[in-house]
């Protein structure tokens, strides 16, 4: 892997890659729900800091043996010439070295053992998802409606609703999964998916944290462009092979490396409302100790 190259069609660099993570650990601490609330769980900012050091030190710890158990695995295969289990040649479908090695490799019993571990641990985080959703939903859409008496079946009942709704899409989705381009991998693949929306909506909350002049309308603009600038590099090709075959374009324009998917959805998004906030103008909202100026004043 190439040190930098600001060629962004080569899939991957120590540079792309540091910045790529960085935009996703940024954006993951400030919008999504699922992490945000774990820090709210904690006494004071004093313990939400020593449990986020503690998470990034376990997390440190953990891919370093992921990393291990890959490199092995990738050498059993590739290192000797093996072609994985099924005839495929090691040099292709990297993304089934692992599961293939713990299914047809491993003593009767510990490949399904790992293979229910990791189902068990996806599932695990798409509930949450899930329940993070029909929370947020169930409670905004009441206080918008101002209903203070709202009956607690009632709430039981649109959560169930909303749940059923978000499992039903993401079934779909993990089926759509299967018709993307094998050559993706599942590396490839995440921030043109469901990693397409977490740099915008990232985004979203760091303009009203650090940008207090821009408002709703504005931010709403730069929040679109910024999933816009998401599907559009994430899918060029595709959308280019599409335009070529109407004629409306002359050359199909080559793949960008996911590596600058979001950070260059960041950068629109926030860019995008900036300047946006000179052309819609609001009345200013009370904001003291939602952004990063009055952080140090009182909310009311």
């Amino acid at each position: 892997m190439p040190l930098v190259s600001f060629d962004p069609t080569v899939r991957a660099t120590v540079l792309t890659v540091a910045l790529n993570m960085t935009v996703w650990h940024v954006c993951t601490h400030v919008a999504n729900q699922m992490t945000v609330q774990r820090y709210f769980s904690t006494s004071d900012t004093k313990a939400a800091r020593r449990s986020f050091l503690t998470a990034s030190l376990f997390g440190v710890g953990l891919n370093l043996m992921l990393v291990g158990v890959g490199l092995a695995v990738l050498y059993y295969y590739w290192g000797q010439g093996i072609p994985l289990d099924g005839g495929e040649a090691a040099g292709k479908g990297a993304d089934l070295a692992f599961p293939t090695f713990a299914v047809s490799r491993l003593p009767n019993g510990f490949g399904g053992a790992i293979l229910a571990a990791l189902l068990a641990a996806a599932m695990s985080t798409i509930d949450s998802g899930i329940n993070s959703v029909a929370t947020v939903l169930t409670v905004e859409s009441t206080h918008a409606r101002h209903e203070e008496h709202t009956r607690e079946t009632a709430h039981v009942r649109k959560a169930m609703i909303i749940t059923l709704a978000a499992g039903l899409f993401i079934t779909f989705a993990a089926y759509g999964l299967s018709f993307l381009p094998a050559h993706w991998g599942i590396v490839g693949a995440m921030p043109r998916t469901f990693n397409a929306i977490t740099a915008p909506l990232g985004g979203l909350f760091l303009v009203g944290m650090f940008l207090p002049r821009v408002r709703q309308k504005a931010v709403l603009m730069g929040t679109c462009l910024g999933l816009a600038t998401s599907l559009l590099l994430g899918y060029l090709e595709q959308i280019g092979t599409a335009l070529h075959q109407w004629k409306w374009i002359d050359a199909i324009p080559p793949e960008i490396s996911f590596t600058w998917i979001m950070p260059s959805a960041l950068l629109v998004t926030v860019c995008a409302s900036f300047c946006f906030s000179f052309v819609f103008r609001e009345d200013a909202r009370q904001t003291t100790g939602y952004t990063w100026r009055s952080r140090h004043s009182p909310v009311e």
